[in-house]
């Protein structure tokens, strides 16, 4: 027998990582994803197990017990083996960008070195350290720590000219997007150029979601999209054109809840799936949104191109910058009377629970009760009008829904609706043909749907298919609102012209 011990084996560069990372770190998961949860000079701080900053992290652990490099290599094989350890850990979590929900709280990422939040609840709001689970995507930017000695939001309706109406709706959009679930609203900002529709899009998610990309270009792949929506709160797209219809179904999708799936890899068949619901806001110069069912969750706002003498963008950021803090504040105090206020009586489409949520707060900004839904209501109506004044289907059913006085219209057979219609087309109807025949007229028909909504006209399709149609009259006014809180576009009073 020798007299010689077998020297121990030395622990590999691997297994003193791994063991290293998972005595010192505390790992979460949502759903199939792996987070970590670390703490820094006494903050505690949410990563995704892959990112850089933990890598950085698990490295300089390494470099400081054992005086020595580790290659990366070593550390990608550390992180695949705590991924397929964790991934399977019983207990789930939920990891939230910027603004986090429970059922009493709405929680809102500062997004400053001490990694503090706004906590808004029926008592008021107050800023302190993360208590929900927030991770910060690497573009995300600080936001100011609200302050209420000063009612600052209408600043907006000053410097962008826009109508009470619009002024309304744009208020409104910036308050759902604290709403604890979907749908969330779609802004649409359209005008010609020195109109201020980009600046006025990066203003309104400064107040909220500041990041250092504000806006961006639509991606061409829905991963993309979805990946987007992963890592900000409100998703902003630049200088739109008319949308695809496949890029409209998606943004609907996204705006109500909707997911996407594909395989990871073309070689296995493991899914990744990916479920986000945002607000999102578009701009560009005209008639970016064609298709019904995005109009149906969208807020139209025409800007006009102001005459007058230019502002130049750094004399507009120092006076948002000087008021952001106010702005926001006001809204955390709305969200607070949000959450206190009753049920109003309402009625109810497509959009329920954003319209609910909004005329909860109208009291508390100063507005008059229910002047929200009217002004949506109205923006709706002007808008399909403006959008379907040439369209052959929708000009012919709303004379006709416009010549009846009885609330029943039209109770028949798809053929003889299209014969009614297609016989009351004159010159007024020259832009576009009508249906060639009945199958087209009642696929028509029914993209039309939504849009013969919004005006109060409800078109009924049997159970059974194409067989019968009812049209009826629901508060159908023949025409467009002209009151203030109906009108998109500017007022006429001076001010100063924003780029």
């Amino acid at each position: 027998m020798s007299d010689t011990k077998e020297k121990k084996k030395e622990p590999s560069a691997l297994k003193k990582l791994f063991d290293l990372a998972n005595k010192n770190t505390t790992f979460l998961r949502d759903g199939d994803e792996v987070f970590v949860e670390l703490y820094q000079n006494k903050v505690r701080q949410v990563y995704p197990l892959r990112s850089k900053a933990y890598r950085n992290h698990i490295m300089a652990m390494y470099i400081h017990k054992y005086q020595t490099t580790v290659d990366k290599k070593t550390i990608d094989g550390v992180l695949d083996n705590l991924e397929g350890l964790y991934s399977l850990k019983k207990e789930e979590v939920k990891v939230y960008t910027r603004v986090a929900y429970n059922h009493n709280e709405i929680e809102i990422d500062l997004g400053d070195p001490k990694w503090n939040s706004i906590k808004i609840n029926k008592s008021g709001y107050t800023v302190s350290p993360h208590k929900e689970y927030l991770f910060r995507p690497k573009n995300t930017l600080p936001l100011t720590v609200p302050a209420s000695s000063a009612k600052k939001l209408k600043l907006f309706k000053e410097l962008f000219r826009l109508s009470e109406g619009d002024y309304k709706l744009i208020i409104g959009w910036l308050l759902g997007c604290f709403m604890p679930q979907e749908p969330y609203p779609i802004l649409i900002l359209q005008g010609q150029q020195g109109s201020g529709k980009s600046t006025l899009a990066k203003l309104l998610r400064s107040i909220i979601d500041p990041s250092k990309a504000p806006s961006t270009s639509l991606p061409e792949k829905e991963k993309d999209l979805y990946i987007q929506a992963k890592n900000n709160l409100i998703l902003s797209y630049d200088n739109q054109r008319k949308l695809k219809f496949e890029i409209s179904d998606r943004l609907c999708r996204i705006s109500t809840g909707g997911g996407y799936s594909s395989r990871k890899l073309y070689s296995d068949f493991d899914e990744i799936e990916l479920n986000f619901s945002r607000p999102i806001m578009l701009n560009g110069i005209n008639n970016i949104a064609t298709q019904s069912d995005l109009n149906s969750r969208a807020i139209t706002i025409n800007l006009n191109e102001i005459t007058d003498s230019r502002m130049q963008m750094k004399d507009l950021d120092s006076i948002f910058n000087e008021s952001r803090a106010e702005m926001l504040g006001e809204l955390c105090d709305t969200v607070v009377a949000i959450l206190n206020a009753e049920e109003p009586e309402l009625r109810l489409g497509r959009m329920a629970d954003f319209l609910v949520w909004v005329t909860k707060g109208e009291e508390k900004l100063g507005w008059d009760k229910y002047s929200f839904q009217r002004a949506y209501d109205n923006n709706k109506k002007e808008v399909s009008r403006a959008r379907l004044e040439t369209d052959p289907v929708f000009s012919t059913l709303t004379k006709l829904v416009s010549e009846h006085d009885s609330k029943k219209v039209f109770d028949g057979t798809p053929s003889e609706l299209c014969n009614q219609l297609e016989g009351g087309m004159n010159d007024e109807y020259t832009i576009g043909n009508f249906p060639k025949n009945v199958a087209s007229f009642s696929k028509r028909l029914r993209q039309l749907q939504p849009d013969f909504y919004d005006l109060g006209i409800k078109v009924y399709f049997s159970k059974s298919g194409y067989r019968r149609i009812v049209v009826e009259n629901h508060d159908f006014q023949p025409e467009p609102i002209e009151d203030d809180e109906g009108q998109s576009g500017q007022e006429g009073q001076e001010g100063q012209q924003i780029s």
